[in-house]
């Protein structure tokens, strides 16, 4: 008689526990999901600027653009783009 007064007081919360932790299992696996979705739309948008910036050095290359397609490697940013005057003056300091 003892045990299912026991057992009965404790049933509420153990009922609550188990909703709690079913939504925090939904909620971390839809964060993990999203993550995944996040990082696979990134890693398509890298792609694609990539190869933007691949067919913008191409047509430079090909109309005969020798400021851009010719500079120095030390003049360059990151991606190919050659870097403004006061960069380039700033840069040769040590």
């Amino acid at each position: 008689m003892q045990v299912l007064e026991i057992l009965g007081a404790l049933a509420p919360s153990v009922g609550v526990g188990l909703i709690f932790w079913l939504a925090m299992r939904k909620i971390i696996h839809a964060d993990r999901n999203e993550r995944a979705a996040q990082a696979a739309l990134d890693r398509q948008h890298l792609v694609q600027s990539e190869q933007q910036v691949d067919a913008g050095r191409q047509a430079s290359v090909l109309a005969g653009d020798t400021q851009r397609a010719g500079a120095p490697e030390a003049e360059k940013w990151p991606g190919g783009r050659p870097a403004p005057a006061e960069q380039v003056a700033t840069s040769s300091e040590p």
